[in-house]
């Protein structure tokens, strides 16, 4: 009896390490690649461009904030949009290329934690919602004008934390965003 109970439990765990590992691997709604952490995917729903607004039909562009480590210090935090597979936009912080973090408070218990870089011209942020807020946006800001933008209220946070209130990684900077949202 002890023989073959040990053999079921040793067939029962194979299968889980198998499915837990195919659908990490097999996920196809990330850009973080292997050895990388997530802190955030995010399918966005919708998009505006130059003024419109429209609701993606079949599968909208990816965000990914994908981290070196799971708990900060962070040396390393890469950000990339676009197609499954296909990122448009792919910007790598480091202690050299920091981000703009920033904490907005929208109403009790309420606040939006804003992620920027700039690059040229264009602005590039990333909110989220804290509290009793929910959701991801990502704006594109060339000069004074929204870009492009898309908004997910479905998304996935990793295991990756990042401390909005403190400074406790090197890759990023405490500035208020320059998006102007």
């Amino acid at each position: 009896m002890f023989r073959r109970t040990t053999k079921f439990l040793t067939v029962i765990t194979a299968l889980g390490v198998h499915l837990c590992g195919a659908a990490a691997s097999d996920s196809q709604l990330s850009h973080c690649q292997t050895g990388e952490h997530v802190y955030l995917n995010a399918i966005l729903d919708y998009q505006n461009i130059d003024g419109a607004l429209q609701q993606r039909t079949g599968l909208g562009d990816v965000l990914s904030v994908c981290s070196d480590q799971i708990r900060e210090p962070i040396r390393g935090l890469t950000i990339r949009y676009g197609k499954p597979g296909a990122a448009l936009v792919e910007y790598r912080a480091t202690p050299a290329k920091r981000l703009k973090m920033h904490v907005a408070r929208t109403g009790p218990s309420m606040a939006v934690q804003v992620l920027s870089w700039s690059v040229g011209s264009r602005t590039y942020c990333i909110t989220e919602g804290a509290g009793l807020q929910h959701g991801v946006s990502f704006y594109v800001v060339d000069g004074d004008r929204v870009a492009s933008y898309g908004e997910s209220s479905d998304y996935e946070r990793g295991p990756v934390g990042i401390d909005f209130y403190q400074r406790l990684s090197p890759v990023f900077v405490k500035l208020s965003p320059s998006c102007n949202l």
